[in-house]
């Protein structure tokens, strides 16, 4: 968790998941977006550690797939959704228990067009090193990815 932030009279603890490209060993930040999608950072958070293959997205652009990541059937609900995304952003596809990690350009979307995702998380800082590894997802072959709390 990182410090507070306050909004309005409110003060929020923000926590932070690390994410691995396990066969690299390259590693980034993200702080979950729990005022924006509430609900699916408390299932994401609730799931925590988890290691899970990652493939490439085959029509979402720069954005690797992990599916069938293993949240609770109650989580796996639209909130807060969109079709917009950018770079370092973290999504839920609810309909198919499916993490999308937008590591560059892309739009969420299957061949019958855009999908509608929760964003639950935001890879801070330089995202350069880290999406140069994903892009030899795929080139290569899918890997292993690690998400997990960050300690304090």
């Amino acid at each position: 968790m990182r410090f507070p932030r306050q909004f309005g009279w409110r003060l929020e603890m923000i926590r932070e998941i690390e994410i691995v490209l396990m066969k690299t060993n390259v590693k980034a930040t993200a702080i979950m977006l729990d005022r924006e999608t509430p609900k699916t950072c408390e299932a994401v958070w609730n799931t925590l550690p988890a290691e899970r293959n990652a493939g490439h997205a085959s029509w979402s652009g720069e954005c690797l797939t992990i599916s069938k990541f293993g949240f609770p059937s109650d989580a796996l609900k639209l909130e807060n959704e969109t079709i917009y995304v950018g770079p370092g952003e973290i999504a839920l596809y609810p309909q198919n228990d499916e993490v999308l990690l937008f590591y560059g350009r892309g739009e969420p979307r299957f061949r019958a067009g855009p999908l509608r995702v929760n964003v639950f998380a935001r890879i801070l800082g330089d995202l350069e090193q880290f999406a140069e590894a994903c892009r030899k997802v795929k080139t290569e072959a899918p890997q292993k990815i690690r998400f997990e709390k960050k300690p304090v």
